[in-house]
């Protein structure tokens, strides 16, 4: 979960190449994307992220996890599981709508959630498959966009070939990073990280993480 795993030498080498990005990485020397245990829990989170500001997004996946995902009490203190599949695909799309949820999220969450119950799709099968090809099966399913495909290879496969070009927050840190006046598009995110190959999603991350300290504190990381 935590990457201490990966290998970033390679990120390490190309990115120290550019004077600019090369600041970022000594400062966030170290830094690993985390991932989540489970496929699905990042499929289930990149769907409740889809076209809202992230703490909103948190603040409701959090009331889904209390309501519908299993709990134990440590010292007086309650801590809760990730929702799994089969515990979703039991849920009407409107219970979970009254948890915050627009109706057609909370119909992606219990469909997707049946197709996995089921065993329509494995979704830790799909690990060791190419990026096109989960792409197409995954954006069959309703709610299932390439944004969400991309943003679930990388928290949920560690897949940092894959770049979420589309993503919003992504967009808005490259905008700054270029100090453009007007957000930048999908392809000019996806020129930008072009030079880092297949540690392309490594570069995001790095790129996001700084611009979040550079709006959160004092500190300058871009």
């Amino acid at each position: 979960m935590l990457g201490v795993d990966d290998d970033i030498r390679g990120f390490y080498k190309i990115g120290l190449k550019n004077k600019r990005f090369a600041k970022i990485i000594k400062n966030l020397y170290g830094l690993r994307p985390p991932k989540t245990p489970t496929v699905f829990e990042a499929l289930i989170i990149a769907i409740t992220e889809q076209q809202i500001a992230l703490p909103v997004a948190i603040a409701l996946r959090k009331k889904l996890i209390e309501r519908y995902g299993k709990s134990i009490k440590i010292n007086s203190k309650t801590y809760y599981t990730f929702l799994s599949p089969e515990s979703l695909a039991k849920v009407k799309p409107e219970e979970i709508k009254k948890l915050g949820l627009s109706l057609k999220k909370s119909e992606y969450i219990v469909n997707l959630s049946k197709k996995v119950a089921e065993q329509e799709i494995d979704l830790e099968k799909m690990k060791k498959w190419g990026k096109e090809r989960i792409l197409n099966i995954l954006t069959k399913i309703k709610g299932v966009g390439p944004w969400t495909a991309e943003y679930m290879m990388c928290r949920g496969m560690g897949r940092y070939d894959v770049l979420p070009a589309n993503d919003m927050g992504l967009k808005t840190s490259v905008t700054a990073y270029l100090n453009k006046k007007e957000k930048v598009s999908e392809q000019e995110v996806r020129k930008l990280f072009e030079s880092f190959g297949k540690y392309r999603g490594y570069a995001a991350f790095y790129l996001i993480y700084a611009y979040a300290f550079k709006r959160y504190s004092q500190e300058k990381l871009l």
